[in-house]
């Protein structure tokens, strides 16, 4: 017996009553054109698509919280912070230097204490910031060069230094200048991890931008 068969009235309950026209479908039916539904061709595709399209989500959303930290050019830096005087700064070299009893001036600073000399260079500054996209680096400058100095000195490197909870980065110009930005999270440099500790590269004119990436 065939596999297929036609069927025909007997097969049909006595009870149903079959019209000329069904029995003329009946005789042109063929089983073989009843194929299977393919709704599973692109849903098996979409599920073998779903792990790539995440992954790519998820790199274009790292992308994207990245944010670009780029060391600011000193020409538009300002002074925040007033020079000490020299009368101050002989105060404040007696205070932490020669006075031995008042301890809440001594310490890192009697690293500076050989010479008043010393002591004005290392001491005789001022708090300077340069604002940009990323937040505002700020720190403290010498008070001791001229007044078109600081805003002419160059980029020379860019350091990223990460402890276990969060970033600075650093900016070093000419003249031992250095502003910084903090704090920020998981910085690195392109084509490198965030690292603890300080990590640091040159840049500048002539060599790659001085740039970090953090988020």
């Amino acid at each position: 017996m065939a596999p297929w068969y036609r069927p025909s009235l007997e097969d049909c309950p006595k009870s149903t009553a079959i019209t000329a026209h069904e029995e003329q479908v009946l005789d042109h039916w063929d089983p073989t054109m009843i194929t299977a539904p393919r709704t599973f061709v692109p849903i098996l595709f979409v599920l073998l698509a779903l792990p790539v399209l995440f992954v790519l989500l998820a790199l274009n959303v790292s992308a994207a919280a990245d944010t670009l930290v780029r060391c600011p050019d000193l020409a538009g830096a300002k002074r925040v912070g007033n020079c000490p005087s020299k009368a101050d700064l002989k105060h404040y070299f007696k205070r932490t230097c020669l006075e031995t009893g008042d301890d809440q001036f001594r310490g890192a600073s009697l690293l500076y204490c050989d010479t008043l000399a010393d002591f004005v260079k290392a001491k005789d500054i001022a708090m300077w910031e340069a604002e940009t996209d990323a937040g505002v680096f700020a720190n403290y400058m010498t008070c001791g060069l001229g007044a078109g100095e600081i805003p002419a000195s160059k980029s020379k490197t860019i350091q990223v230094e990460c402890s276990s909870r969060s970033c600075s980065v650093h900016c070093g110009y000419e003249n031992d200048l250095y502003l910084t930005l903090r704090p920020m999270q998981n910085c690195r440099f392109d084509g490198n991890k965030s690292k603890l500790g300080l990590v640091e590269t040159e840049c500048g004119p002539g060599k790659a931008d001085c740039v970090a990436r953090c988020n």
